[in-house]
């Protein structure tokens, strides 16, 4: 098997379509950021964008050395794998998204203005299941953050990671968030645990698209959301999966393990 392990430099991806992604902007689809975390390895191979079709089940259709390849998309997120064993971040991200634009509404009405709020979450947001019951203390923890700025003291909280405010000179106000992620760096065994999660859909996958020539099909594991996480030097032993390759990309870092 010819391996494939390389760190390209962070340049544009040449003949395709740079996408700049507002954290939560709905106007970026789901699809168009998977595209852009896996056009790292697409610009690897050679692929251009006339190559690529978007699908469903699996992600994307690209031809290849002269061969129909189905490419299946998966995101790392090593502390959902351990805490359930799926991947479920965008339902926290979204409930995120909704409160802080509501708080932005109601600190406008309340006459705030000439002001852009950041604020960074813990990562142990995402251990809770029922987001609504600690909506009124992460609103409490904004306030109190921001009232640890005017130099009043304040307890440590527990889902506020820190508020940044920039007074501004026009009349503006916005609150958004400023990091994406916090994660853990990915370990093998949830490694093993993607490719599983995806093993299972495998055969649905050549029964639905048996009309479609697909000759074979590549599983992609992204970890652009996995905080600092090395998968150049990732050692994953055993790789038992009817997908003919398996990379692992985190930007400019590529690397396969089968």
């Amino acid at each position: 098997m010819p391996s494939l392990s390389r760190r390209l430099k962070p340049c544009s991806t040449a003949g395709w379509t740079t996408i700049s992604i507002k954290m939560f902007d709905k106007e970026v689809t789901k699809k168009d950021i998977e595209k852009f975390h896996i056009s790292w390895l697409f610009k690897e191979l050679n692929i251009n964008d006339e190559d690529v079709t978007n699908s469903e089940s699996p992600d994307f259709i690209i031809k290849y050395d002269g061969r129909k390849i189905g490419i299946e998309v998966v995101s790392c997120h090593s502390l959902e794998i351990e805490s359930n064993g799926r991947l479920n971040r965008q339902k926290t991200d979204d409930f995120l998204h909704d409160l802080l634009k509501e708080y932005e509404k109601d600190i406008r009405d309340q006459g705030e203005s000439n002001c852009a709020i950041s604020v960074s979450f813990d990562e142990r947001i995402y251990q809770v299941r029922k987001l609504k019951k600690v909506k009124d203390e992460i609103v409490d923890e904004i306030n109190g953050r921001r009232e640890y700025l005017k130099g009043r003291e304040w307890n440590d909280c527990k889902y506020v990671h820190s508020v940044d405010e920039y007074k501004l000179t026009v009349d503006y106000l916005e609150v958004n968030r400023w990091e994406a992620f916090w994660a853990i760096p990915a370990k093998p065994e949830n490694i093993l645990k993607c490719i599983e999660q995806k093993e299972k859909l495998l055969p649905k996958y050549y029964e639905r698209n048996k009309d479609k020539g697909i000759d074979e099909y590549w599983l992609v594991i992204d970890f652009v959301y996995d905080g600092p996480s090395d998968v150049l030097n990732v050692v994953v032993p055993n790789v038992q999966t009817g997908f003919e390759r398996v990379y692992l990309v985190k930007y400019g870092d590529i690397f396969r393990v089968k």
